[in-house]
C-alpha cells in the first residue's frame, strides 16, 4: 500500500491538505490515481489545494 502525501479531510468537498512535503517532478498517488507535481516549488505540509469536482 503506497502512504498518500495529501488527505481528503472531507469527502463531500474537494479540499486536500499537504501531510508530508512533495518536491517538484514528484509523483503522488491521490485515490488511486498518480499525478505528477508540475509546480514551480515545492508543496510543503498544511497548503490546502482544491481539486477539480468530478
Amino acid at each position: 500500500m503506497e502512504e498518500s502525501k495529501f488527505v481528503l479531510i472531507n469527502k463531500e468537498d474537494n479540499i486536500l491538505v499537504c501531510c508530508q512535503t512533495v518536491k517538484t517532478g514528484e509523483t503522488v498517488v491521490i485515490n488511486k490515481e498518480k499525478y505528477q507535481i508540475s509546480s514551480d516549488m515545492n508543496i510543503n505540509i498544511e497548503h490546502k489545494h482544491r481539486t477539480p469536482m468530478s
